[in-house]
C-alpha cells in the first residue's frame, strides 16, 4: 500500500485520540511525524531527554493539532546512530511518559532487518 510506519502510527494515533490520551513517541530517524503534524524539526524531543535526563520529559511533549487528546514527543535532533535511544536503558525511564497518558505509542527506527512499531498501554 505504500504507506510508511510512520503514517500509520500516526492514522491510528490520530483515530485512537478522540476517545483517549495518548502520545507519540518519535524515534524515528525520519522526522516524519513532526512533517505530519506541523512541528519544526528544531523542538526539543526525546533525543535530548535521553542525553540530559535532567530535562522534564512532559514538558517536551507537543499538542498534535489534530486533537485535544493527542501529543507528540518529537525526535529531534536526529541522533547519528538512530537504532540507538531504542536500545539504552533509560529508554526504559523514559516510558514512564505512559503515568500522564492513556496510551504510549512508540515509533521505531528500523531495528536490524525488521521495522518496528511498539505499542504500549499501562
Amino acid at each position: 500500500n505504500g504507506e510508511s510506519k510512520s503514517s500509520k502510527i500516526g492514522n491510528m494515533a490520530t483515530s485512537h485520540a478522540f476517545k483517549q490520551e495518548m502520545v507519540v513517541v518519535d524515534l524515528d530517524n525520519a522526522n516524519e511525524l513532526n512533517k505530519r503534524f506541523g512541528l519544526s524539526s528544531k523542538e526539543q524531543g526525546i533525543t535530548q531527554y535521553l542525553s540530559y535526563l535532567s530535562i522534564d520529559l512532559l514538558s517536551l511533549c507537543r499538542p498534535s493539532g489534530v486533537s485535544d487528546n493527542l501529543y507528540i514527543l518529537p525526535g529531534n535532533p536526529v541522533p547519528s546512530n538512530p537504532t540507538e535511544p531504542v536500545s539504552r536503558q533509560v529508554l526504559d525511564e523514559a516510558i514512564t511518559v505512559k503515568e500522564a497518558f492513556d496510551y504510549v505509542l512508540l515509533d521505531t527506527a528500523p531495528i536490524g532487518m525488521i521495522a518496528c512499531l511498539l505499542y504500549t498501554s499501562p
